[in-house]
């Protein structure tokens, strides 16, 4: 799975990176508005660089690649528990911020 991810666009990396957050803070249930929101308020992608069907593209792929589920209804994403727990949430979470 590391090296699935290591293969990721740096916007797939950055929704589930958004997903993480989300979790860390308790904040249910992980929606494309709270991930859309998380990528432009806290990890600084552009409103231009990402839409609605760019961050649905990479959710896809994430659940291509086996690291969230969709519900039913397909508006609630469910993360896979053993990437966004710790010991192995510390690999996926890690990146680096410039300021």
């Amino acid at each position: 799975m590391r090296e699935r991810f290591r293969q990721l666009t740096e916007l797939e990396k950055n929704s589930f990176r958004a997903i993480f957050l989300l979790f860390s803070g308790f904040i249910y249930p992980f929606t494309l508005q709270r991930i859309k929101a998380i990528l432009t308020d806290v990890l600084e992608h552009t409103i231009h660089n990402i839409d609605d069907p760019a961050i649905r593209t990479s959710l896809n792929i994430l659940e291509a690649n086996g690291f969230v589920i969709f519900t039913k209804d397909e508006n609630f994403i469910v993360p896979d528990a053993a990437y966004i727990t710790k010991p192995e949430s510390g690999f996926y979470l890690a990146f680096r911020r410039t300021m």
